[in-house]
């Protein structure tokens, strides 16, 4: 970030999901093969299950897909602290950010380790390298087992509130211009070398 306005447009472009887009278009555009190839070395990169990289492309009791939610808001709360203290924005707008991608969390997944694995299935699938997975995979495993902050005393409520409809719909306007001008025929997000954030 080098200015309060490349923080606003990024931070615009996560809350419409700009990894969740890319994986949902992926399930939508895919070759099946690839699609499952794909899910096979990011379950690998995770030490995550394969049905649940498969489950995060759908439903669960009435809520949307998690896609790569978990990944883009979690990098929301990442960039509004360090722009704040970068001084590019207000403590009330890196609050406001934090706060509304709080709710949505708290919508979308059913804990905080809910939460942080689809992050982690998100960032395997943003950068595609094992050391990176497997620094995530240990800080997760490490805060799990060893952690005694308070805060982790603090339940994680649910939101019942509505959830914006780019996350209702699974971004399915994107999907659809994707779709319409048939130009993904590769893993975008996926194999990427060099990734914006």
């Amino acid at each position: 970030m080098l200015s309060a306005q490349s923080y606003h447009e990024t931070i615009d472009r996560l809350f419409n999901g700009m990894h969740s887009q890319l994986f949902a278009t992926d399930k939508a555009l895919m070759p099946v093969e690839a699609r499952q190839n794909m899910q096979r070395r990011i379950a690998a990169l995770t030490e995550l299950p394969e049905a649940y990289v498969e489950s995060c492309w759908e439903q669960k009791d009435n809520r949307p897909p998690q896609l790569l939610w978990g990944f883009d808001l979690n990098r929301v709360i990442e960039l509004s602290r360090t722009s704040f203290m970068a001084g590019l924005i207000s403590e009330e707008t890196a609050w406001n950010n934090i706060l509304k991608t709080s709710a949505y969390a708290h919508a979308l997944f059913d804990s905080l380790d809910d939460f942080y694995t689809n992050f982690r299935l998100g960032h395997a699938y943003w950068c595609n390298d094992f050391r990176l997975t497997n620094e995530k995979l240990k800080a997760h495993k490490s805060y799990n087992e060893n952690c005694d902050w308070p805060i982790k005393k603090i339940s994680w409520r649910k939101n019942e509130d509505p959830l914006p409809e780019v996350i209702q719909n699974a971004c399915e306007e994107f999907v659809a211009f994707e779709t319409r001008k048939n130009q993904h025929k590769e893993i975008k997000g996926f194999q990427q070398d060099n990734n914006e954030i």
